[in-house]
């Protein structure tokens, strides 16, 4: 009879083990699934209060695929910045497209080239205004500074203002127009904050508000934003004011230009 009892109560404790086990494996794959479609399926970045931020835009390149330009238009999307070239050679093979789109969509448009940090800045200013067509464009022109994964070696500080430098300034000169700087927070902290502080800032943060010591201009507070007629993943942004500021902005760089 003892043996019969310690037998059942280690098959007791066995099940009760086992039922431990498939329920911490049932809340960990639960935990993977919600973790997996938040990150392929629900917009991420910041959510934002559309009340304090009601001038909505996109910023698009070659990987945003073919766009209905018609329904962007039918979402009141207030403007778009659109990928031109990116170091001394490269150019988007979409962006004279979705450029002329955007004008017959009536948006107001801006041109963004991607710095390359290791390449001479006079020539990456000369590749981006041979190919963004800046006499059409309604919105400023814009360099897009940020540390990626293409980089083998850590980027040497010095060399990468020199060249940020030099590509403002030729551009600047030519167009005798104002460049808008683009960073996320920690490439902003490390060269922008106390280097270029006559050039409004566009941010890329998921913090609201955004982790910066100037007042931005533009936010892009989402890199997985979805919008009807682009079939894939867009990033979202906002302007650093209400709907008249934004009309006043639109007013002034026309008077500018």
């Amino acid at each position: 009879m003892k043996k019969k009892a310690i037998h059942k109560k280690r098959v007791h404790h066995k099940k009760k083990g086992n039922f431990k086990i498939i329920s911490c494996l049932v809340i960990l794959t639960v935990i993977a699934i919600i973790a997996l479609y938040k990150y392929h399926y629900r917009p991420g970045g910041t959510e934002i209060n559309k009340l304090d931020h009601p001038v909505t835009g996109i910023d698009i390149s070659k990987y945003n695929g073919i766009i209905d330009w018609d329904a962007i238009k039918a979402q009141g999307i207030d403007f778009v910045f659109i990928k031109a070239t990116e170091g001394e050679n490269y150019a988007d093979p979409t962006y004279k497209k979705n450029l002329n789109n955007a004008l017959e969509a009536d948006i107001p448009v801006g041109a963004y080239h991607f710095f390359s940090f290791d390449k001479d800045g006079d020539k990456q200013a000369l590749n981006f205004l041979k190919n963004c067509q800046v006499h059409k464009l309604t919105l400023p022109l814009v360099i897009d500074v940020e540390e990626g994964n293409k980089f083998t070696a850590k980027p040497n500080k010095s060399v990468v203002l020199k060249n940020l430098r030099q590509m403002i300034h030729s551009i600047e000169k030519i167009t005798n127009q104002k460049v808008i700087i683009y960073a996320n927070e920690h490439t902003y902290q490390k060269y922008i904050e106390e280097n270029f502080p006559t050039n409004k800032l566009w941010i890329s943060s998921f913090n609201d508000p955004p982790k910066v010591k100037c007042q931005w201009l533009f936010w892009q507070y989402t890199h997985k934003g979805k919008i009807e007629g682009i079939d894939h993943l867009v990033d979202i942004n906002t302007f650093g004011g209400d709907r008249e500021s934004w009309y006043k902005y639109l007013e002034d760089l026309e008077n500018q230009y």
